[in-house]
């Protein structure tokens, strides 16, 4: 019997280099949370102020947009998608204690990003969901990619984690006593 596979849901994992400054995000993340304390409905602050800009703040941004939109361009070409995407947009996310992110998905983008700045032990892990009823089919914990319902990860402070922008995905409750603290970014066709 051969097997043949008709839906793939992959994911990419890198580290950012330590030469590459992220400290200037986390205070900037904070900066705007005192500037607009606005809570979500799931306890955590977004700072949607960079939406549709295209460009991470000069100077320190342009070397990390740069190795973000190389890692990008990679799996673009590894998906056949031979045509450059763009920055669509980008915020910054503090999830204090207790806090999460429900399952949703990214509108327009191609590829969905996050690179986390801070993640302290228990802060929560990221989940890709599948999209059909297989959970009403199989027990939802089989570890085989082929029938499981979802893919934790636990991601490590200057991780990144890229997916295609049609996964549904959510950020489970942060457990710990520490902020989590990521950037997230879309990229697409302007």
């Amino acid at each position: 019997m051969i097997k043949s596979e008709a839906f793939v849901t992959p994911f990419w994992q890198t580290q950012l280099p330590e030469d590459i400054d992220i400290q200037w995000l986390i205070d900037l993340a904070y900066r705007q949370k005192e500037e607009d304390n606005v809570i979500n409905n799931c306890g955590g602050w977004q700072g949607f102020k960079y939406n549709q800009v295209g460009i991470l703040p000069v100077p320190q941004g342009l070397i990390l947009q740069e190795f973000i939109e190389i890692e990008v361009n990679n799996i673009l070409q590894e998906l056949g998608i031979d045509w450059h995407q763009d920055l669509l947009n980008y915020w910054l996310n503090i999830n204090p204690s207790g806090a999460y992110n429900e399952s949703h998905k990214h509108g327009r983008a191609r590829v969905v990003g996050n690179l986390y700045l801070e993640v302290p032990e228990n802060s929560g892990e990221l989940v890709l969901h599948r999209d059909d009823t297989a959970w009403y089919h199989v027990p939802n914990n089989l570890d085989n990619p082929c029938v499981a319902i979802k893919k934790t990860i636990m991601p490590k402070t200057r991780d990144i984690i890229l997916f295609p922008g049609w996964v549904t995905h959510s950020v489970n409750l942060n457990k710990s006593s520490k902020d989590r603290i990521s950037l997230s970014f879309n990229y697409g066709d302007l």
